[in-house]
């Protein structure tokens, strides 16, 4: 096998996992694990008796506090504790109750020192913070403790007597008898403290039977010849039941007070678990075997899938490259053979991919290009039409006037004839003038010259020059924006152009004594916004955007009674898209409105433009 082929990758994988999985399995239980239940259960045993006895000997412990501890201490080491005197009697007895807040928010303690009983109550499971009933009768008239009859918790209940008495029957004297009644009170309230243990193996009268044998076992060896108790230290040794030959650990910390021993803390902890637990471990390997089946099943599985996905991944970019879909890619990232053959078409699709990308760019260019002539000759198709359309009315006004002349007809009305054909030549010359000016702005060749100049003082200027054309009209013109100077940058001769065009415009399509409203606000935090709104006829929906094209007149007969060449709205659009400015035209209720915006010019500091 090569060293780099899959199924060398795969059997070695295998191999060293199952190895290293049973040789772990093996060492751990044979070297680490016992030792290190023991080691970790000791020491934390001792750091824990260490803390309890100084927490006892420095705080003064009462009876409820030594209770509430050494049910803290039995339940968080899973042992046994007493407090023994220098003698090694026992100096105190827990007294394990629960502390209940009722509803008229009073404590009551109910004891709890019956062993018996404790186990039962187990079974309760109560927790702090669970609602509780107390049936039974009070030990003093405080009524802050209480003796229980029966315990309703949360969940189940227990019955301490099946019957509870109601009285009973005392000699007061030779005499007589006298019955004395029992009060028997119910309280209902939520548990606010625990005082016992939690684990039941250790409230089992078996298992305080072997602990006061471990003190009593430890008791007798202490008095043998020598032995002597120094300083605080604590004791440790291994004691095996003789009731039934469990290991446990036994420690003794002294309380030393003045130089002299004052009292000892005496635990006892079973290691009987870590024996249980290697003996479980020596059946582990019957159920171990089969799970190893189970896993080498899995791991051929994820092995198949480790050749299989890479195979399809493979065939289905092949499959995509075969209907010219050179796009695809094998996300296979390996070194052997199979990984060599998804990176060969990697770079095989890459190539194509490449290349017909090359051949779509040069047809979609050549189709674009086509287009454009095709564009171009329809514009210049449609050039030539209108601009004959349009020298054709002037050259025939021309014509007749002249051959009037040349025939001497009307020889009184000389001079007239010669005015109306140097206008009509001015007309031609103005029209050639502007299509000349549009193709050089429809080709783009026109380079903007720009600067910053007062827009408002501008429109002044261009209304000026239309000064004669109003008076004829008796056209009013409002200008709908504040006194504050404008400033603009854009390029300042083609924006004249363009209010000229517009305001022409706007003139011939006024009613006689009408008005037209030039506005200027903001647009936007860099732009402005300028309007000009004639009053007249409007214009129908459809044709509104047609304004724009050249030589298009509203009036389909194109009657020159409204003048114009036809192309000044069309070098307007050029102009202000030359300037990326947003344009458009609309009806209003009181005729038509032209309007555009300009970018405001930077520098604030410019000096007025002498106009």
């Amino acid at each position: 096998m090569k060293r780099n082929s899959i199924t060398f990758k795969l059997f070695i994988i295998t191999t060293i996992f199952f190895i290293l999985f049973f040789m772990i399995v093996v060492i751990s239980q044979s070297m680490f694990f016992e030792k290190f239940y023991i080691n970790h259960k000791i020491s934390k045993l001792e750091k824990n008796l260490e803390e309890f006895a100084k927490k006892y000997n420095k705080e003064g412990w009462d009876q409820i506090a030594i209770t509430k501890n050494i049910s803290n201490f039995i339940n968080n080491n899973n042992a046994q504790i007493a407090i023994l005197d220098d003698k090694a009697i026992t100096r105190h007895i827990p007294l394990f109750n629960l502390i209940i807040e009722t509803e008229d928010k009073n404590e009551v303690m109910v004891p709890l020192n019956n062993m018996i009983l404790m186990e039962t109550i187990q079974k309760l499971n109560l927790s702090i913070g669970d609602p509780i009933v107390i049936k039974g009768v009070y030990s003093n008239n405080e009524h802050n403790i209480i003796y229980p009859s029966s315990i309703q918790g949360k969940e189940n209940s227990l019955e301490v007597l099946k019957k509870t008495p109601t009285s009973f029957a005392v000699n007061i004297s030779n005499l007589r008898k006298e019955t004395i009644r029992i009060d028997m009170r119910e309280i209902k309230g939520n548990i606010v403290e625990l005082n016992f243990p939690t684990q039941k193996d250790f409230i089992m009268p078996y298992r305080e039977d072997m602990f006061w044998s471990a003190m009593d076992n430890w008791f007798w060896i202490s008095k043998s010849d020598g032995f002597a108790i120094e300083n605080e230290e604590i004791i440790s040794y291994k004691y095996k039941s003789p009731m039934n030959g469990i290991d446990n650990i036994v420690m003794i910390k002294p309380i030393f007070d003045k130089g002299e021993l004052k009292e000892m803390v005496f635990t006892m902890s079973s290691l009987q678990p870590v024996g249980e637990a290697i003996g479980v471990m020596k059946d582990y390997y019957i159920y171990g075997f089969l799970v190893a089946i189970l896993i080498i099943i899995i791991l051929s599985y994820i092995y198949s899938k480790l050749i299989a996905n890479p195979l399809i991944k493979i065939n289905n970019a092949a499959i995509k490259m075969a209907e010219l879909d050179f796009s695809v890619e094998c996300n296979v990232r390996s070194n052997d053979e199979i990984g060599n053959l998804a990176n060969s078409i990697n770079i095989l699709a890459s190539n194509l991919n490449k290349n017909m990308k090359t051949l779509q760019d040069t047809n979609e260019k050549l189709r674009v290009e086509i287009e454009k002539e095709r564009t171009l000759e329809r514009m210049r198709k449609e050039f030539v039409s209108s601009a004959s359309h349009e020298l054709k009315t002037p050259l025939g006004i021309m014509r007749g006037f002249t051959e009037g002349l040349k025939d001497e007809v009307a020889i009184e009305k000389k001079d007239y004839y010669i005015d109306v054909i140097l206008e009509e030549i001015e007309k031609m010359d103005t029209l050639v003038l502007d299509m000349l000016d549009l193709s050089k702005l429809e080709s783009k060749a026109y380079l903007l010259v720009e600067e910053n100049f007062y827009i408002d003082l501008l429109i002044q200027l261009v209304e000026n020059r239309f000064m004669q054309q109003l008076k004829e009209k008796d056209i009013k013109v409002n200008y709908m924006y504040s006194t504050e100077e404008i400033m603009v940058r854009a390029d300042k001769k083609r924006i004249e152009q363009v209010i000229t065009n517009i305001i022409s415009n706007a003139i011939r399509h006024t009613k006689l004594g009408g008005f037209i409203n030039i506005g200027i606000r903001k647009y936007n935090e860099d732009e402005i916004y300028i309007t000009v709104e004639n009053e007249g006829d409007g214009i129908q929906e459809d044709k509104l955007n047609h304004i724009w094209d050249r030589f298009y007149r509203v009036e389909e007969s194109r009657d020159r009674e409204f003048g114009g060449t036809g192309l000044g709205l069309s070098i307007v659009k050029n102009i202000l898209e030359l300037h990326n400015s947003d344009y458009g035209v609309k009806n209003t209720e009181n005729g038509v409105m032209l309007y555009f915006t300009l970018r405001l010019a930077v520098e604030k500091n410019y000096i007025k433009a002498d106009l």
